[in-house]
């Protein structure tokens, strides 16, 4: 299974918003769904919609960086493949880390994107996720789904997710 991000943002939006967006976008969706799994855009869907729902209905989460963490835990840690993204992230000085090298960095990596996470949901005000198309290869071992973060007055940040 691999995994592919391709946003874009618009030209006019600044890099540090650009990152603030596609990290709220990491945070709403799972980071690696596997095909052979309930349908890909079933599992990110489902995600999405429970996070946005806690959100909704305690916003005094945003400001908690503990609830926030619990719920990235809850809801989004589940469908996400440290060791995968891991090794995705490293490229070739995977190949080249020791087998304790390699869980130490996969460990901290979790926790960074809790983190990231966390701060993205913190900064959530009411953004639409909007899930564009998906589609499974013939062979069922890739999925790729299209989606795409609605805000009012900016310009739409699509994301595809491989």
């Amino acid at each position: 299974m691999s995994i592919a991000f391709a946003s874009r943002p618009s030209a006019r939006a600044g890099m540090s918003e650009a990152i603030s967006r596609y990290a709220f976008v990491l945070l709403l969706v799972p980071l690696l769904v596997m095909a052979d799994d309930p349908q890909p855009v079933d599992v990110i869907r489902a995600a999405t919609d429970r996070v946005l729902t806690e959100l909704t209905a305690a916003p005094e989460i945003r400001s908690d960086p503990v609830k926030l963490s619990r719920l990235i835990q809850d809801h989004i840690a589940p469908h996400v493949d440290l060791v995968a993204l891991s090794r995705l992230t490293l490229g070739k000085y995977w190949r080249q880390a020791s087998q304790e090298q390699r869980t130490v960095f996969a460990r901290e990596f979790g926790t960074l994107l809790i983190k990231t996470y966390s701060t993205a949901l913190a900064e959530y005000s009411n953004q639409r996720v909007e899930i564009l198309s998906s589609r499974v290869s013939a062979d069922s071992r890739r999925s790729t789904v299209r989606t795409r973060i609605v805000e009012q007055g900016r310009a739409p940040l699509a994301i595809d997710y491989s």
